[in-house]
């Protein structure tokens, strides 16, 4: 339907909640290309609500925000966090659905139209697609590896969703939210499986693409320990053992350990075929897949490890 033919009445408000996580911490703040996209979204502006949660250390960002971006609303919060931004931000929304995106994501002009449309034939909560730009150099890898194992299965629900791209039915998201004790990772992964754990609908929608900053390898490859991190941390978090990965992981500790990362390396070799159009993986590109998958995976299981044997190792370091 044409956007002149709606009415406004019929259109859900959706608002978006974007995080900046304090600038000393977080230097991948991009506020104009983020709110750039949105501006160029098919869906009528007046449907629109932009909510930019700000630590208030970043008094010089509030000011910048409320200079150059009259029109959004602005949300002040203390001692953030990634995810407590996005949490809190959630709650200060009046929109019918909530979406997220990372303040250094650019979504297509038809993001909006596509997560609507999605919510509702029926989900609860809607996976985007997220990459790094074509030409990045290495942007295919580490988009397999940091946003491809986000897809469909065989049931038709998503395999889980990245809070850097996702909507949400607002009613669910703001029952069930991001678990305050996890900082900066693995919190998307936690909710969506607690989500379906519930009866909740999570579904994929290729066509809700954004693309994501492309960083330094070493940034990069900070992510795969980050997962490694993620593995551990979880399982001592996910009491209800609604992770695959948690099961395994109390059953049989550092044999379970070795067991996930076998798993993930499966699923790799797996997703390089099954899923190869959706990460624009050429055929003559399969064996350069194939062959970094395994040094992925044993930087994130020695991440691993690591955490299992020195819980608090990187959480000193990172503050993860």
């Amino acid at each position: 339907m044409a956007v002149a033919e709606r009415t406004m009445s019929n259109d859900p408000l959706v608002s978006f909640v974007i995080e900046t996580v304090n600038e000393s911490t977080e230097p991948d703040i991009d506020l104009g290309r983020v709110l750039g996209g949105i501006g160029r979204q098919t869906w009528p502006r007046e449907r629109i609500e932009i909510v930019i949660v700000i630590d208030e250390r970043n008094s010089a960002m509030l000011d910048r925000i409320q200079r150059d971006f009259p029109a959004v609303r602005t949300l002040v919060v203390r001692d953030s966090n990634y995810f407590s931004m996005k949490r809190e931000g959630t709650y200060a929304t009046t929109g019918d659905i909530i979406a997220l995106l990372d303040s250094d994501c650019d979504p297509c002009p038809t993001w909006v139209e596509r997560a609507v449309a999605r919510i509702q034939g029926g989900a609860d909560a809607v996976a985007g697609k997220t990459r790094y730009p074509s030409g990045a150099r290495y942007g295919a890898t580490f988009s397999f590896f940091n946003f491809g194992y986000i897809q469909r299965q065989r049931d038709g629900q998503a395999t889980g969703f990245l809070p850097n791209n996702a909507a949400f039915r607002a009613s669910v998201l703001r029952e069930h939210n991001f678990d305050p004790r996890i900082r900066r990772g693995g919190a998307g992964h936690l909710l969506g499986n607690q989500l379906k754990s519930l009866g909740f609908r999570v579904e994929y929608e290729p066509g809700m693409l954004a693309i994501h900053n492309m960083y330094g390898v070493g940034e990069e490859l900070q992510m795969r320990v980050k997962a490694g991190f993620d593995a551990i941390n979880l399982a001592r978090i996910d009491a209800d053992s609604v992770i695959d990965e948690t099961r395994v992981l109390k059953q049989q500790t550092v044999l379970g350990l070795f067991r996930v990362f076998v798993r993930r390396l499966l699923f790799d070799v797996r997703t390089v075929f099954t899923n190869r159009a959706d990460l624009d993986i050429a055929w003559w590109q399969i064996p350069w897949f194939l062959a970094v998958a395994p040094l992925i995976r044993m930087v994130e299981f020695f991440s691993a490890l690591i955490t299992l044997l020195w819980p608090n190792y990187f959480k000193n370091k990172y503050g993860w």
